[in-house]
């Protein structure tokens, strides 16, 4: 049975594996800030599960799979890229304008049956 990788192992996989888990990460989340903050993640939670992964060679998939989960999880959030930083507040006629509530179209619904 082969022995679980140590410590040191994760150290020197973490260096190999930052630049192709950063791709698939931008491919991902769209921009380099969240897709450096999706592998430093990622990489947190493969290395606090280091003692799951089997062998040095299962450690890219395991750690590309924490990836995947942790983006998933990410775009579950309401907020998680709807937020944009701005130099200027918009003003109200930047905004779409919002469809008509039902009093002011006078109709409470569909008609019920009788």
């Amino acid at each position: 049975m082969a022995r679980p990788p140590t410590k040191e192992q994760f150290d020197e996989f973490a260096q190999v594996a930052w630049p192709r888990l950063y791709r698939s990460a931008y491919l991902l989340v769209g921009d380099h800030a969240s897709a450096e903050d999706l592998v430093q993640t990622a990489l947190a939670k493969t290395f606090g599960n280091w003692g799951r992964v089997r062998t040095l060679e299962a450690a890219p998939a395991y750690a590309r799979q924490v990836l995947f989960n942790t983006a998933m999880s990410w775009f579950r959030k309401a907020s998680w890229n709807r937020e944009k930083p701005t130099e200027v507040l918009p003003t109200t006629s930047d905004r779409a304008p919002r469809p008509p509530s039902r009093s002011a179209t006078g109709s409470a619904g569909p008609p019920r049956g009788s």
